[in-house]
């Protein structure tokens, strides 16, 4: 239950009808993804997608998304890309990220991580990303994981992980896969809120 109410209010902030279409909610991965706020991610042909819209409390004094955020963010699509490399999934570890700055996003932006893993090995995965806002690459990173081990095959790999070039079904514990369904279903509601909501009072808030 508690990981559900940590999961909505991760996103309680955030217009979820402003979200890409294809994007579904990531799980948190500890206390410091739940500050962060809510990060989404999609399937595509190459490797994931993991995004994220920038907030004020991501940005520096210039208003700009902070270069500590960018990493965080580069930092968490490679991981979750370099854990589904292969099935069952693995348990890794970051050993080194490099990132070059390119540009920047401001608060509102949406930011996109855009993953290829290069490959994987018995020991370490290596892999490439890119972050974009507003159709321009705004950095350019790499990585290398460290496999701590692997996941336990389970009956819980199915389609709420990640399918694509090299990534295989991402491991749900049958207790998480029941708490993100549930997540799943809340946000849908909120949706379904968020959309009658604006038909009722319209979109400059008066009622009709």
């Amino acid at each position: 239950m508690q990981t559900l109410i940590n999961a909505v209010a991760r996103v309680a902030e955030d217009d979820v009808d402003d979200v890409p279409e294809g994007f579904e909610l990531m799980p948190a991965f500890g206390p410091f993804h739940e500050l962060v706020g809510a990060t989404w991610y999609r399937k595509s042909e190459r490797g994931p997608v993991v995004g994220m819209r920038v907030r004020e409390q991501h940005c520096n004094l210039g208003q700009m998304m902070h270069g500590g955020m960018v990493c965080m963010l580069a930092d968490t699509a490679i991981k979750w890309a370099s854990k589904y490399s292969r099935e069952p999934a693995l348990k890794v570890l970051t050993t080194s990220l490099t990132v070059n700055f390119l540009g920047n996003a401001q608060p509102g932006d949406w930011v996109e991580a855009h993953v290829e893993v290069l490959r994987t090995g018995k020991r370490v995965v290596f892999s490439d990303c890119s972050i974009w806002a507003n159709g321009q690459r705004i950095a350019q990173a790499s990585a290398q994981f460290q496999v701590m081990g692997q996941m336990e095959a389970s009956g819980g790999c199915r389609a709420l992980g990640l399918r694509g070039v090299g990534l295989a079904g991402r491991f749900v514990p049958p207790r998480q896969e029941q708490q993100l369904l549930n997540v799943r279903g809340a946000l849908q509601a909120l949706r379904a809120c968020g959309r009658n909501t604006h038909q009722h009072f319209g979109a400059a808030g008066h009622q009709r």
